[in-house]
């Protein structure tokens, strides 16, 4: 029996800003599919809801108009119902408990991963749209699983970069009959068939080369990729995205309608960001409606070879990684000839020149101009917001200017602690 799937956020969410800022935890990008569309797809589930924080549940409404927020109304309190963070890692062979027909509660290190329920149980475990990992384990008929590694988790932001290559490839062996073969007479290294597409709707251009050998290189509907671009797989180009002319994209996952210019590797693109212009962008994390101007470059390797440090919340955590890039938050902007390194940069915020440290939200950072940092006025960036979701076709909404309006307000400790303050900005 199909079970109705609740995916909930829990503080795990918090590793994730300043991209998670803007977006519910589901809504993070991993390979071809966003976190809820995994979910579906490995559960089928006759119905989906999400508790998230409560100043995202009208965007979210707005964006996912299928999607029940915040609410258990069509619960039928006699069926089954699977709790899954959204943060669980949907490659994790332990997803798999969740399809069989038994009761069970998937756990790790005081995370709850999952748990199939009764409905009914459901008032008595969920508090304030966070379900508690220890009443449910007094629910005496679940069947208990510890999970001894964090593997079942997306714990930190690099996670979603570590784990993008095996998306992508777990993608085109589970959906064999939607992905079709459909490009030919390309310059294909590798295997043919590694090349998949949506549909029929592509134009990829002569003298593209096309690279399967570390992966399959995945393409959605109305992609276009221009003459001399190089293209590395295990890569994937989301809906209605441009790759300009002579542009290089390695092992990387690009959303919907966006433009890529340069060179890409290793890095996940949100959608509806621009990219569009020369300049190397390296394992890095870019959030939604960002502009990154012409020659802006990122550096992800530090000098010594040594693995990159970031702060996560108010500590500093090894990532792990020799190589890490930067963060970028949603509607972000760069001036051409930036530098940053294995850097954060808050929504909304704008930088001018080279940039060493982490940038708080709605900031404009010119420090290598001899500028203070100031605040953005808050008007400027809803009114900046409507323009570039124009430019895309795209109607401004009431819930998106509120959430940016909030997420201005939350932040805003953030910029006090920073010394950002309020005032005229010129260069």
């Amino acid at each position: 029996m199909e079970s109705a799937l609740i995916l909930f956020e829990d503080n795990l969410v918090r590793n994730f800003y300043p991209i998670t800022l803007m977006r519910p935890g589901l809504d993070l990008q991993l390979g071809p599919l966003s976190l809820l569309n995994w979910a579906k797809a490995i559960l089928n589930p006759h119905s989906v809801h999400a508790y998230v924080r409560s100043y995202l549940r009208a965007s979210v409404t707005s964006r996912h108009p299928n999607l029940e927020v915040n609410s258990e109304e069509d619960l039928d309190s006699h069926e089954d119902v699977v709790l899954m963070n959204c943060m669980a890692n949907p490659l994790s062979p332990k997803t798999s408990y969740l399809r069989k027909g038994y009761w069970c509660v998937l756990s790790s290190s005081g995370h709850l991963i999952a748990a199939k329920l009764r409905a009914r149980d459901l008032s008595q475990v969920v508090i304030r749209g966070i379900p508690s990992i220890s009443r449910i384990l007094r629910l005496h008929y679940l069947t208990r699983t510890e999970e001894n590694s964090n593997s079942s988790l997306l714990t930190f932001p690099w996670d979603i970069l570590d784990l993008s290559p095996s998306a992508i490839s777990a993608a085109v062996r589970g959906r064999n009959n939607s992905w079709e073969s459909s490009l030919r007479n390309h310059a294909i290294i590798g295997q043919e068939k590694e090349v998949k597409s949506a549909g029929s709707n592509n134009n990829v251009e002569p003298s593209v080369v096309l690279d399967t050998r570390k992966g399959p290189i995945i393409f959605h509907e109305n992609v276009t990729i221009e003459a001399f671009s190089r293209i590395e797989g295990p890569c994937f180009i989301g809906k209605d995205s441009k790759v300009r002319a002579g542009s290089s994209i390695r092992g990387s996952s690009i959303g919907q309608s966006c433009i890529i210019g340069g060179e890409v590797e290793r890095s996940v693109i949100h959608g509806y960001s621009n990219k569009a212009h020369a300049g190397y962008l390296g394992d890095a994390i870019v959030g939604s409606w960002v502009n990154i101007g012409a020659m802006t470059t990122n550096s992800n390797l530090k000098n010594t070879y040594g693995q990159v440090k970031v702060r996560v919340g108010r500590r500093k955590v090894n990532t792990g990684r020799q190589k890490f890039g930067c963060i970028i938050g949603d509607h972000a902007k760069t001036s051409i000839g930036s530098f940053l390194s294995s850097i954060q940069v808050g929504v909304s915020s704008h930088i001018y020149g080279r940039s060493m440290v982490d940038i708080p939200s709605f900031t404009i950072y010119a420090k290598s101009f001899g500028k203070r940092k100031v605040e953005l006025d808050l008007d400027s960036a809803c009114r900046t917001q409507g323009r570039m979701m124009q430019r895309r076709g795209i109607q401004q909404t009431k819930p998106e200017v509120d959430l940016l309006r909030k997420v201005f307000a939350i932040t805003r400790p953030e910029r006090l602690k920073s010394n950002v303050r309020p005032g005229k900005f010129s260069i």
